[in-house]
């Protein structure tokens, strides 16, 4: 079954709010987390993606979306990520583009550079909950 496009939240979003995921959109096609504290090892294949600097060390998660079923010419309006943060860490996420192609076969090594303007964000608090980025729709259209 194609994914269906999620609509555009109706409140006004702040990047700490808890939000209930809408059941519609696109998940991910792919997905893993690279550790620089272990630069060779792939961990496409856990449950669980992992994020932050931790022991010095950073975490970054990588997640991919298949968008070919929206048709080539569309303009996307609104663009949301829904993240379920189970740890309830007191931090701010940012959402950097990858500049390449990756699999879930990706290491710290092997991962693809990535823009350094972030295009979206969301704070996550002690709480854990479903956070929401809106994404900067300019950039997401550009893919």
């Amino acid at each position: 079954m194609p994914p269906t496009p999620t609509s555009t939240p109706t409140s006004t979003p702040t990047n700490s709010d808890c939000y209930a995921y809408p059941g519609n959109g696109f998940v991910p096609s792919q997905d893993a987390w690279i550790n620089g504290n272990q630069p060779g090892q792939s961990y496409g294949t856990d449950t669980q993606l992992h994020i932050r600097p931790v022991n010095n060390a950073d975490r970054r998660a990588l997640i991919q979306f298949d968008l070919s079923s929206i048709p080539s010419g569309s303009t996307i309006l609104s663009a949301v990520l829904y993240v379920n943060d189970e740890t309830g860490e007191d931090y701010t996420v940012l959402i950097y583009p990858l500049a390449g192609v990756w699999d879930e076969s990706v290491t710290w090594d092997t991962a693809p550079a990535f823009d350094p303007a972030a295009i979206g964000s969301f704070n996550l608090t002690l709480t854990p909950c479903v956070r929401a980025a809106w994404l900067d729709t300019a950039r997401v259209n550009a893919w």
